[in-house]
């Protein structure tokens, strides 16, 4: 019940009037820069730079970030989006997407704003520029708290319980056997502290994007002859209000609007603010730079990923099922049995990076709250426990947990957001004039 409020449509409203609202007075800048962003983000990947500063590479924060972002709901949650809002749902998710990129602009454009020099490594994010900006520690103070416990819920259990499921389907190995191998894997990063974390989702991000992207790419080349029909049916049904019933402020909205843009703030979490933290330990100078690196984060995870999720679940005529079981089928429809395979490697490729990059923003969200070797310690240690434990136990009261949590940790970012705008308005200007 309660998580039914937190993300009914009053916080849905709410997160698109944030990104609305930021898509006005910084004049549609996630469009009209849209060449520079590029630029100044893919781009220049292959640029090196200095890591002396007490920073890491903008593109091992955007790893980081990205390892937090990306999920299982970029195979299972598009799946289930389509089924219960039908394949215009999907045009909901881009928009979504589309204002969630200057949401997340303005998060790490903060963040990186109101980080601090900690123990030689910058630290930032939500709850210092909650404190540093409007001046409320105590509101910084319940953020990071919320993110510890989101880390141990979303990021951990639920996580390694995605893992556990999809390869007992695919493979039958059993549910302990793999929580204990996912978390001494797991464990090997957590230990060795945020760089290590950084580093191995700096290599492994890449990788599974590219194995993802890759199988994808194979089938769509496959099913080209049925794009067309299924861009056909996305937009077609984007608009069809038939089924409008009670949605945001009282006024109908369809299902595919509802499910869509519901879908696609749970996929690039816009709003939420985690996702700052990676990107304030970046050693780029410019927020406003590293604040396109959000940008191109949302456009990664939602537009890109998504969609071509979205277009192989609409190709392969695969139906009858729902979430992850229906992007296994169909992936089957042309890689045969190894499409349950391919589910199984990706999600568990997708989910164990979640947990790294969780376990990166709960331990600075510690971090913020006490810097004693102690309380990382036991952090560290029951983390990797609850990367076990979602293996094997009950996972609809996580769940309930995990978005009630997702609820409340949004709120003080998204009043953050809102009283801290003048400060993203200047910065961006200041950008602009250089």
């Amino acid at each position: 019940m309660v998580s039914k409020i937190l993300w009914g449509p009053g916080m849905v409203f709410l997160l698109l009037f944030v990104g609305i609202f930021y898509t006005v007075i910084l004049k549609g800048f996630q469009f009209a820069h849209i060449k520079d962003i590029f630029s100044k983000t893919i781009g220049s990947i292959f640029k090196k730079t200095d890591t002396s500063s007490g920073g890491i590479s903008p593109f091992a924060a955007i790893s980081t970030a990205l390892a937090g972002t990306i999920g299982t709901g970029n195979i299972a949650g598009v799946a289930t989006a389509i089924v219960a809002g039908g394949p215009g749902s999907i045009f909901w998710m881009w928009i979504s997407g589309f204002i969630g990129m200057i949401t997340k602009y303005a998060e790490v454009v903060l963040a990186m704003k109101y980080r601090i020099l900690k123990n030689g490594r910058f630290c930032g994010g939500p709850m210092y520029y909650i404190e540093k900006g409007t001046g409320m520690k105590w509101l910084g103070f319940v953020f990071a708290v919320l993110c510890i416990l989101v880390s141990f819920a979303m990021g951990a259990t639920v996580q390694s319980n995605s893992i556990a499921d999809s390869l007992e389907l695919a493979f039958g190995f059993s549910k302990p056997a793999v929580g204990l191998i996912i978390a001494a894997i797991c464990g090997f990063a957590i230990i060795g502290g945020a760089q290590r974390i950084v580093k191995v989702t700096e290599f492994v991000v890449p990788f599974m994007a590219i194995f993802y992207i890759g199988g994808c790419a194979f089938f769509l080349f496959v099913k080209a002859s049925y794009i067309p029909c299924a861009f056909t049916k996305i937009f077609r049904d984007a608009f069809d209000f038939k089924s409008a019933g009670g949605g945001l402020l009282g006024f109908g909205v369809s299902r595919a609007m509802r499910f869509g843009i519901s879908r696609g703030i749970f996929t690039h979490e816009a709003g939420l603010g985690a996702a700052s933290i990676a990107h304030s330990a970046s050693n780029e100078k410019d927020p406003a730079v590293q604040g396109m690196w959000g940008i191109f984060e949302v456009f990664f995870d939602t537009i890109l990923i998504c969609t071509i999720t979205a277009l192989v679940i609409l190709t392969s005529g695969a139906s009858g099922s729902d979430g992850s079981v229906l992007t296994a089928l169909s992936f089957s429809a042309v890689f045969g049995d190894f499409g349950i395979y391919f589910i199984a490697i990706a999600i568990t490729f997708f989910a164990t990076a979640s947990i790294l990059g969780w376990a990166f923003y709960g331990g600075k969200a510690l971090e913020y709250i006490s810097n004693g070797n102690l309380p990382r310690k036991i952090f560290k240690t029951f983390f990797i426990l609850s990367v076990f434990a979602g293996t094997c136990i009950n996972m609809q009261s996580v769940w309930e947990i995990s978005d009630i949590l997702n609820g409340l940790i949004a709120l003080p970012n998204l009043a953050a957001l809102i009283l801290l705008a003048p400060e993203v308005v200047k910065i961006t200007n200041e950008y602009k004039k250089r």
